[in-house]
């Protein structure tokens, strides 16, 4: 018996890629070859984002993305994440999703938003 793979949609991917925290988190996994604890993907979004790591914003952020952020990746799958020893890695659709980050982010400058010539 095969087993087929369903692909993820690009409606899917553009409402997970719509959140910049889960861009960031998608970017840290990417980073990483191997499994991650929450607590070193909590650093590297930390880091790839510059922002500052007092223990307050640093443990609504690690609430956020327990949370909130890594269950809607793993529904996509996404990412794989074992919520008991709070590790994850890449899922199956990891690479179509983080493809079509690719794309959007190196065209990003050719799209225009503020028209001049708008009605």
């Amino acid at each position: 018996m095969t087993t087929t793979t369903q692909s993820i949609s690009t409606e899917t991917v553009l409402k997970l890629l719509a959140d910049p925290q889960r861009r960031k988190i998608l970017q840290a996994v990417g980073a990483s070859n191997t499994p991650m604890s929450v607590e070193q993907l909590v650093e590297s979004a930390t880091e790839v984002s510059g922002a500052s790591t007092q223990d307050a914003s640093r443990e609504q952020r690690a609430t956020a993305v327990r949370h909130n952020h890594l269950p809607k990746l793993q529904d996509a799958d996404v990412i794989e994440y074992d919520r008991h020893r709070q590790r994850l890695q890449r899922g199956e659709q990891f690479e179509a999703t983080t493809s079509l980050l690719a794309v959007i982010s190196e065209h990003r400058d050719d799209v225009s938003f503020y028209r001049t010539d708008a009605c």
